[in-house]
């Protein structure tokens, strides 16, 4: 995600594209590794309700899953007008624009606006 930034911001769009993909690919590998793991922990009774372990580790790993696939959302959302060129007509026309030459310290009451307003 990280790359991904630094080549975007750089003005290195294709490069950006290429680690952006690959984020998502193996954000979705995680969760699929994960819910593998879920179940063959279920199967021989290792759920949460059996120790304190297992309780901490499936909340855990659980919120760290919600985390994942809530950037798998986003970063799908927001990738879909550079990834596909007849979404662009979406990405011209639309009222959402990034912010630039700030830093983010400047943003912050936006940035938590945003997030109350979605967890609202």
């Amino acid at each position: 995600m990280v790359m991904a930034w630094a080549a975007l911001k750089a003005g290195n769009l294709a490069r950006g594209r290429a680690c952006l993909l690959w984020t998502t690919v193996l954000a979705t590998a995680f969760l699929v590794v994960k819910f593998l793991e879920y179940r063959a922990h279920i199967v021989i009774g290792d759920v949460p309700s059996r120790d304190n372990f297992f309780a901490t580790y499936y909340t855990l790993t659980g919120l760290h899953g919600l985390h994942v696939f809530g950037g798998i959302v986003m970063m799908t959302t927001l990738s879909l007008p550079a990834l596909a060129p007849s979404l662009n007509a979406w990405a011209t026309t639309s009222t959402l624009r990034p912010v630039t030459g700030t830093p983010l310290t400047e943003n912050r009451p936006s940035l938590l606006t945003a997030t109350m307003i979605s967890l609202g």
